[in-house]
């Protein structure tokens, strides 16, 4: 488990990677009054978390999901059940259990730093990502990973309008560190690098698709080589789905 410190500790995060090195987790604590929140906990994880939790004399206020999660099982209903913590999801989410149900553009309390939710569609429909202007910390979820290319199994076009809504993010608020789902948390720079790499990526496919490019031809569009084992077909699904939303508009 790695800590990141931000200005001075005012807020603490603490990162849980799984030990088959998926999907990482976020542990955010506002070390004035010890309000904490758990940002993607995966089910199997949930006891660090706890522990985690007790180490630092903190109380979770907050658990969410940054989207619904395809390659790994949820802990936040277990997480919120252990301790009391208020479940927040998109109000897209078809979460069938009690929570907070949040939307863009709202904002609320973590002890004495304020969070904004931001909509973020693209990779799926109920994606949020969250900022903490003060303490310079942006949570983007499963976007901007230098480990693997966009996966937009929601939608291409709303992907790229989304990465160019972090690059905004970036650019005014420089935050310090940029927490993802897939890999280390990245300065301001390097998100805004990747950033600048995937809006190219996805430009690219959107003209080929609205050039009447063949959906079956996704070698077509040059893709980031990143190193992910599933990007080829990832790639192959984002040339697809954005020629048929094309073909269909």
């Amino acid at each position: 488990m790695a800590t990141i410190d931000i200005i001075d500790a005012t807020v603490r995060v603490e990162t849980f990677r799984a030990s088959d090195g998926g999907c990482l987790g976020y542990l955010v604590v506002d070390a004035a009054s010890g309000a904490a929140m758990a940002v993607d906990p995966r089910l199997d994880e949930v006891d660090r978390f706890i522990e985690a939790l007790r180490a630092r004399g903190a109380s979770l206020i907050y658990a969410l999901d940054t989207h619904t999660h395809a390659d790994h099982l949820s802990g936040v209903r277990r997480l919120a059940k252990k301790t009391d913590a208020t479940i927040l999801a998109h109000i897209a989410s078809k979460l069938r259990i009690a929570a907070r149900r949040v939307r863009g553009g709202e904002a609320f309390k973590l002890g004495n730093a304020l969070v904004t939710v931001l909509d973020a569609p693209g990779h799926t429909p109920d994606c949020i990502t969250t900022l903490l202007p003060d303490e310079r910390l942006l949570i983007a979820g499963d976007y901007l990973s230098p480990l693997e290319i966009p996966f937009a199994y929601d939608s291409v076009a709303a992907y790229r309008e989304t990465v160019e809504t972090l690059a905004g993010l970036i650019d005014a608020h420089r935050p310090r560190w940029v927490a993802i789902g897939h890999g280390a948390p990245l300065t301001a720079d390097a998100a805004a690098t990747i950033a600048e790499q995937d809006s190219a990526y996805l430009d690219a496919i959107l003209a080929y698709a609205a050039g009447g490019g063949d959906p079956e031809r996704p070698d077509a569009v040059p893709y980031p080589q990143r190193g992910g084992t599933q990007d080829k077909e990832a790639h192959g699904n984002n040339v697809r789905d954005a020629c048929r939303a094309a073909a269909a508009a």
